[in-house]
């Protein structure tokens, strides 16, 4: 079923869907603490379902996919971050922290690794790799396969 005319909204929708789906499948993963076991294995399937995507929309326009990949791949980890706010303060019925509050306190904690305490720098510098990380991985899997 592919379409005629070129359409962004299949990839850029469908992106979004699976982006969603993926922030809360890491969150689940996370709290299990199976999360570095699966990623990869998530950023392949991702990868080939925009590819699926953008093969039934028709749309080839890289710059525009690119954007779509590099948005869908933020919206993976803000919402992995806002349904880990929604699991932890539903564990711990605490109903009066915001989600910002929430985030300005995990800054606080700060990133630790055994010991030492990396502080928000290490949470920033986390973050920042994982996305970069998350975003060569899945490009080199996506550009490849279209």
């Amino acid at each position: 079923m592919l379409v005629q005319n070129p359409d962004i909204w299949i990839p850029a929708i469908g992106a979004t869907l699976v982006a969603l789906l993926l922030g809360f499948i890491f969150v689940s993963l996370s709290v299990e603490d199976m999360y570095f076991l699966f990623l990869l294995e998530f950023i392949v399937a991702f990868a080939l379902v925009l590819k699926y995507l953008v093969q039934v929309s028709n749309f080839t326009d890289m710059s525009k996919l690119k954007k779509i990949f590099i948005a869908s791949i933020t919206v993976v980890y803000v919402s992995n971050q806002y349904f880990q706010y929604q699991i932890i303060t539903e564990r711990y019925a605490d109903s009066s922290t915001g989600f910002f509050d929430f985030m300005k306190m995990r800054l606080e904690q700060g990133f630790q690794i055994e010991s030492l305490n990396t502080g928000w720098i290490g949470y920033m510098v986390v973050w920042i790799f994982q996305l970069i990380l998350t975003y060569w991985i899945g490009w080199a899997i996506f550009v490849p396969r279209l």
